[in-house]
């Protein structure tokens, strides 16, 4: 086979696949940490948002745009999350109704709708970087900004 060959039978399984999942969201190049930010700023109080909320904002439909994938699962789950939530409002407890209507992925590092590489590790430490800058770096910045200022 050629590599056109080997190619083109990678994308039809690729685009097969894809066709397979059942819940996409609706986000396109958009990331879940964006769509937080823009809910957050929304909220008068700027509160944490719970998982629902986040599922159901990234999963709106366009009514004038044609989808390849069905409708049908991401509708059922927002419809149990709205009950279960309408539920807890009568209640004491908050839980987030996310977790009781989506199963739990395997990986149980990862957290799902924050973006990929968010582990809960990286969540406690804050917005903390992982990138270091080396301390001559930063004396050599500190001596040109303390040159600039005099």
């Amino acid at each position: 086979m050629r590599k056109d060959g080997k190619n083109a039978h990678r994308q039809y399984l690729n685009k097969s696949n894809r066709l397979k999942a059942d819940d996409m969201h609706t986000l396109g190049p958009n990331s879940y940490a964006l769509l937080r930010h823009e809910l957050q700023q929304e909220d008068p109080n700027k509160e944490p948002l719970s998982q629902a909320k986040v599922y159901i904002k990234s999963r709106i439909r366009n009514p004038k745009r044609k989808y390849k994938t069905s409708y049908q699962k991401p509708k059922q789950n927002m419809e149990k999350m709205e009950a279960l939530s309408a539920q807890q409002h009568e209640g004491a407890t908050y839980q987030d109704s996310y977790y009781k209507v989506i199963k739990k992925s395997e990986h149980s590092g990862r957290l799902r709708l924050y973006g990929t590489s968010v582990t809960k590790s990286t969540m406690k430490r804050g917005n903390n970087s992982n990138f270091m800058l080396p301390k001559q770096f930063l004396q050599c910045m500190e001596r040109d900004w303390v040159e600039r200022i005099q």
